[in-house]
C-alpha cells in the first residue's frame, strides 16, 4: 500500500480521486503435474476466514476513510485470497466509485466517514467503517423518498424511508473495517445528519476489557521490579540447557513491569478511561488493540499478598519492657 508523500502529491495532482485497481496477476507454468497429467490451476485459490478478511480489509478501509479512495498499489502475488462468503472483495468494491473528488458529506461522527461526489444526475455517496467495532448507521439525505438507490456491494437497490419535511432516511449496518456504498439517482443529494450506534453487547464488552485492565494495572503497581540482566546473567546455572530452560521459566515467572513500564502502562489505562467515558469508542478499541492494553491484558490479575497487619503501640511499648 502506498505509504510515501511524494507518490501521494503525485497522483493527487495528476488524478485526484482516482482509484488504480491492481492488474491481473501474471500467470506463471505450473510447477508440477497432476497424477493424471493435468496441469493443475495456474493461480491456486485461498480461502480465508473472516477474521483474516477483516484485518485485510483494514488497509484499505483506512486509505479509503483518510485519502478519499485514492490509488491503491497492491502486491502481485500468485495466490488469490477470496473471502469465505460471497460477499466481493472491498478492493472490487471501491474500483466501482466513479473517478470523481468524493467530499466529506454531513456531520463526520467517530469512526465512520461519509463523504459523497456530484456526477451527472447521480450523487454517489459512500460511508467507512475505520474502526474495527460493527456499528450502525443512519444518515439523514435531502432527497425525496422515492429516489432510488443503487448499492455497489450487491449490485442491488435499496429503498429509503421518509423523514420529517421533504427529506429521507437510510439505515444500514457496517461490520468491522466495513464499507458501504451507493449510486442516488438524484442530482446535489446531500447528506444533513447522521448517527452512529453501537450495539450494547459490543459496549459491555468493551467495558469488562476496562475493567480487567484496571485490575491488572493494579497488580502490574504493586509487583515488584524485575531482575536486572546483570543479575540474570550471575544467575544462570551453565550445567545444562534444561537447567537453564527451568531457570529461565523460574525467573520469567518472578518477572513483573519495572518503572518506566509501570508510568507507560498507566498513562495507556487512563487514556481508555479518558476515551470511554467520553464516549469515544473507537479510540477506546485502537487503545485496547494496542501493544501496552494487549500486554497489561495477558498478564493474568492475581491478588497481591496480604500483609500482616501492623502492632498496636501497646504490643510494641510491652515488647521493649521486656526486652
Amino acid at each position: 500500500l502506498n505509504l510515501s508523500a511524494a507518490i501521494d502529491i503525485l497522483y493527487r495532482g495528476a488524478c485526484p480521486g482516482g482509484l488504480l485497481q491492481p492488474l491481473r496477476r501474471k500467470q506463471h507454468p505450473p510447477l508440477f503435474e497432476a497424477a493424471d497429467g493435468s496441469s493443475p490451476g495456474l493461480e491456486p485459490v485461498i480461502t480465508v476466514s473472516a477474521d483474516a478478511q477483516q484485518a485485510a480489509d483494514g488497509q484499505y478501509t483506512q486509505l479509503l476513510a483518510g485519502l478519499d479512495a485514492q490509488i491503491i498499489f497492491e502486491g502481485a502475488g500468485t495466490t488469490a485470497l477470496v473471502p469465505a462468503g460471497n460477499e466481493p472483495r472491498l478492493p472490487q468494491v471501491i474500483s466501482q466509485l466513479p473517478l470523481a473528488t468524493f467530499k466529506p458529506a454531513g456531520p463526520q461522527i467517530q469512526p465512520v466517514v461519509v463523504r459523497s461526489a456530484q456526477l451527472g444526475s447521480s450523487t454517489w455517496l459512500y460511508a467507512v467503517n475505520g474502526s474495527s467495532l460493527p456499528v450502525a448507521v443512519e444518515l439523514v439525505l435531502d432527497c425525496p423518498a422515492t429516489t432510488v438507490a443503487r448499492l455497489l456491494t450487491d449490485a442491488d437497490s435499496t429503498s429509503l424511508r421518509a423523514a420529517p419535511g421533504k427529506g429521507s432516511r437510510v439505515r444500514f449496518e457496517l461490520a468491522g473495517n466495513g464499507l458501504w456504498a451507493a449510486e442516488l439517482d438524484s442530482a446535489g443529494a446531500s447528506v444533513s445528519e447522521t448517527q452512529v450506534m453501537f450495539a450494547d453487547e459490543v459496549l459491555a464488552d468493551m467495558k469488562q476489557r476496562i475493567d480487567r485492565l484496571q485490575t491488572n494495572m493494579k497488580s502490574a503497581a504493586q509487583s515488584r521490579p524485575r531482575l536486572s540482566p546483570e543479575t540474570r546473567a550471575q544467575a544462570k546455572n551453565s550445567r545444562g540447557a534444561l537447567q537453564a530452560a527451568a531457570w529461565e521459566m523460574t525467573v520469567r515467572q518472578a518477572d513483573s513491569f519495572d518503572g518506566d513500564e509501570v508510568r507507560q502502562l498507566t498513562k495507556t489505562v487512563s487514556s481508555v478511561k479518558l476515551a470511554w467515558e467520553e464516549g469515544r469508542y473507537a479510540d477506546c478499541q485502537r487503545m485496547l488493540e494496542g501493544y501496552w492494553s494487549q500486554l497489561l491484558l495477558s498478564v493474568p490479575a492475581e491478588s497481591p499478598p496480604a500483609s500482616s497487619p501492623r502492632p498496636k503501640m501497646t504490643e510494641r511499648l510491652r515488647d521493649r519492657l521486656k526486652r
